[in-house]
């Protein structure tokens, strides 16, 4: 019996956080996230299909919404495309991106 590892697995804090991801049929997964999940707090993740008259414009679309105790870095690698952003306050066109987004998330 290793009584040190009976130990360390006992303090070890568990992550305390919230995740809801829901995913309209072939829009599964999340591809192009790298750190995932936050440690702490709420997040919400919906990924949906347009309406069909919007298909030959719009492959998908998502919403993300958080209530975080901490600031959080959220790093993805975007699949070639272009995003419109909708935050409160303010809308972007971003073009086909060739990095990694980098964003950090608070509140």
């Amino acid at each position: 019996m290793n009584r040190t590892a009976d130990r360390i697995g006992k303090t070890r804090q568990q992550a305390k956080v919230r995740v809801e991801e829901l995913f309209d049929a072939g829009t599964e997964g999340r591809r192009g996230i790298l750190r995932w999940p936050p440690s702490e707090g709420e997040f919400r993740h919906l990924r949906r299909r347009p309406k069909r008259e919007l298909t030959s414009w719009i492959q998908h679309y998502w919403m993300i919404s958080w209530d975080l105790q901490q600031s959080y870095l959220q790093e993805t690698l975007p699949h070639p495309s272009v995003f419109f952003v909708f935050e409160k306050g303010t809308s972007i066109i971003y073009g086909v991106n060739t990095k990694r987004f980098c964003r950090v998330l608070e509140g």
